[in-house]
């Protein structure tokens, strides 16, 4: 068996007929192993002198190469041991089976190692996945975070891998799904941010509209893991998303935030029902608060009446309300955007219902008759 696959031989068209030898050969070896008479544990351990011999992508082809009804069959069998041993093969390669692989095969091998509900070589796919993204420079040029759609956003919105949380629950039931995606989006930011670094000419990239499609999904992603496996405890990702806001214009920043607001506003539960979500919301908010309003006026014109909207409906935050509405007081478009405010029978609704809501609107009201020519 171990002269399908040699060493010596590099003719393509003899490693292909090889290949699919093996392959076929281990199809007829499961296949046997679905009849009680004719199962044997002792033969597919045979396979693994050639096994150890394949190439990274040799192996990977040779994951991908089972079907589904194949992979649901094997995990039945005692052949599940051998399709275990292929896949610790291929996963021991590390990075180099992200370099040796397109996206779109490393992620047919993901789909594969699901099917055959491998959570152990699952777990180790996703650690690669991260470490890599983290460690290894090329592996990080090659996946431009913004620009393309790297393997990290692919995984995290495929309903084949964690795009469908809950079907994917049903074939994992493992405490550390939640880790798992979190370490995930940890690298997807880590990736946002190291291609924001403005020190760095060669991989800086300007944020742009497609940037904020791709924070906001990100942090959607987030909020619905953490509605999912809700906990006390504030992940890392809350702090790497801050990290990725710090390097984010001021009006990209604000579109986020009107983004993550129209997910969530009639959801139910909200991510208000959860502490970790509305911290980073929370905390999102605030840092639109920091910027200095006059370097883009235009962009308060257009964006702090919907901020401030978030804030009298909907976030439970009496000082950053009350800082906003003094920051407005004191911007060159002051009187322009308090009339607006003042007159908007929107803002007017709050003032009676809501105690934060009602001082918020009473100092721009007061304002706005200062304001007014006598």
């Amino acid at each position: 068996m171990v002269s399908f696959v040699s060493d010596h031989h590099t003719d393509p068209d003899y490693t292909t007929s090889a290949k699919k030898m093996l392959s076929d050969c281990l199809r007829f070896a499961k296949c046997m192993e679905t009849h009680q008479l004719l199962a044997d544990p002792w033969r597919l351990s045979s396979f693994s002198a050639v096994i150890t011999r394949l190439s990274v992508d040799e192996l990977g082809q040779l994951i991908i190469s089972l079907t589904k009804s194949e992979c649901l069959g094997i995990k039945k069998t005692s052949s599940s041991s051998i399709a275990s041993f292929i896949c610790r093969q291929f996963l021991s390669r590390g990075a180099e089976s992200l370099v040796t692989l397109s996206k779109e095969d490393f992620l047919q091998v993901l789909k594969r190692i699901i099917w055959l509900e491998k959570e152990e070589e699952f777990q180790s796919a996703i650690l690669i996945v991260c470490t890599s993204v983290k460690d290894n420079e090329d592996i990080r040029k090659s996946w431009n975070s913004i620009e393309e759609d790297s393997l990290v956003e692919i995984m995290l919105t495929s309903p084949d891998v964690f795009g469908n949380l809950d079907s994917f629950v049903d074939s994992f039931l493992s405490e550390g799904i939640r880790q798992l995606i979190l370490q995930l989006i940890d690298a997807w930011l880590y990736g946002f941010y190291w291609a924001l670094d403005p020190l760095d000419s060669q991989s800086h990239i300007s944020p742009d509209e497609a940037f904020v499609k791709k924070t906001t999904k990100c942090s959607e992603i987030f909020i619905k893991t953490e509605k999912r496996w809700p906990s006390d405890q504030v992940p890392k990702s809350v702090d790497m998303l801050a990290l990725v806001f710090s390097r984010t214009p001021f009006n990209l920043l604000l579109n986020i935030v009107d983004d993550v607001y129209n997910l969530e506003v009639d959801e139910s539960p909200s991510l208000k029902d959860f502490p970790t979500c509305l911290k980073l919301f929370r905390d999102l908010c605030r840092r639109c608060l920091g910027y200095d309003e006059c370097d883009s006026p235009s962009d308060m014109s257009r964006h702090y009446p919907k901020l401030l909207k978030i804030y009298f409906f909907w976030i439970d935050d009496d000082a950053s309300l009350m800082a906003m509405c003094h920051k407005l007081c004191r911007s060159p478009l002051s009187n322009a955007l308090v009339k607006e405010i003042v007159d908007s029978s929107e803002f007017q609704y709050p003032a009676s219902t809501s105690c934060h809501g009602r001082a918020a609107f009473c100092l721009l009201l007061d304002y706005r008759i200062k304001a007014l020519p006598y």
